[in-house]
């Protein structure tokens, strides 16, 4: 190889497949990420969301309100317990 290079030059049509390539922005990875989000998010319905917002917080409150009169129950039948034996 090296003595093609030094016969023909870097001008050896051999060397074209070699030569580094400018990226293509819009085939970029990064650049088709960003548009399947901006897709993704031009497509939802903001009423859905919120409806869907608003369940899930409302489960969050009813699991936090069992969750903390479970645990007052518990207190209370600690407290009990705890009296039956003064």
């Amino acid at each position: 190889m090296y003595d093609r290079w030094h016969a023909n030059g870097e001008s050896d049509p051999l060397w074209n497949e070699y030569e580094p390539t400018e990226p293509d922005d819009s085939k970029s990875p990064s650049t088709g990420k960003f548009s399947n989000l901006f897709d993704l998010v031009s497509k939802l319905d903001i009423d859905q969301v919120e409806k869907q917002v608003s369940n899930l917080s409302k489960t969050i409150d009813q699991v936090q309100g069992f969750l903390k009169n479970k645990a007052t129950r518990d207190l209370i039948i600690i407290i009990t317990k705890e009296k039956r034996f003064f």
